[in-house]
């Protein structure tokens, strides 16, 4: 390291990164901060979109089936969701068109499996 004073650093040891003026430790790509200079196993939190493994690295959420924009403790519980899904305890669900209770799809009439109350499916077949 050197420093020109007792808190500002001019260049830092290897596996540091100077950042404003502070050596600090560089860490796998996935990880947002890490305990242990280049060390993908010793995540300490993560970049949005990954969550903390039980072995400390960074995992991607599961944006394809389980809809998550953000998650923790595995990859299909989500604390939030990709847009058109709505969160309700950790599941990531299609925000349906009007009238539609059920859907497989956000947004789509085509998709809807079950009408709300007071509404009827009708066959876009025309029979």
């Amino acid at each position: 390291m050197n420093c020109s004073s007792s808190t500002t650093c001019l260049s830092c040891i290897t596996n540091y990164s100077l950042d404003n003026g502070k050596c600090v430790m560089n860490c796998d790509s996935s990880c947002l901060a890490c305990d242990f200079p280049m060390s993908a196993s010793h995540c300490i939190s993560c970049y949005a979109g990954f969550y903390l493994t039980n072995s400390k690295t960074c995992a991607a959420c599961d944006l394809t089936t389980a809809h998550c924009k953000t998650c923790v403790s595995s990859a299909t519980y989500c604390m939030s969701c990709l847009a058109n899904y709505s969160l309700s305890a950790g599941t990531c669900s299609p925000v349906c068109a009007n009238n539609c209770s059920v859907c497989t799809a956000p947004l789509s009439y085509v998709a809807c499996t079950a009408c709300a109350s007071g509404y009827y499916m009708v066959s876009l077949l025309g029979v």
